[in-house]
């Protein structure tokens, strides 16, 4: 049996080879970034409300904040909507 051993430069000198192995570091370099991005605690969502589609307040304090608006707002529509931190878990 015949091997042949090639030296670092002649492996990396092979353009598939090469082009593997730089799109290799680039996923690896990609995941290391998004695992980072996990590692830090996660911001909260907030609540928004909205009067007829306009946005009056945000916070996270619905309980308090809900009534308030309904009542100064008896004749408009007020809805409740959310944001949350741009890393979606499922």
């Amino acid at each position: 049996m015949n091997k042949t051993i090639l030296s670092k430069k002649q492996l990396t000198s092979q353009l598939p080879y090469r082009r593997s192995i730089q799109h290799l570091l680039a996923r690896l370099q990609s995941l290391e970034a998004k695992v980072e991005q996990l590692s830090q605690p996660l911001p909260q969502f907030e609540y928004v409300l909205r009067v007829n589609d306009q946005e009056v307040w945000a916070g996270t304090d619905l309980a308090t904040h809900y009534p308030k608006m309904v009542q100064q707002y008896p004749q408009s529509t007020v809805s409740i909507g959310w944001r949350s931190s741009p890393v979606v878990l499922i």
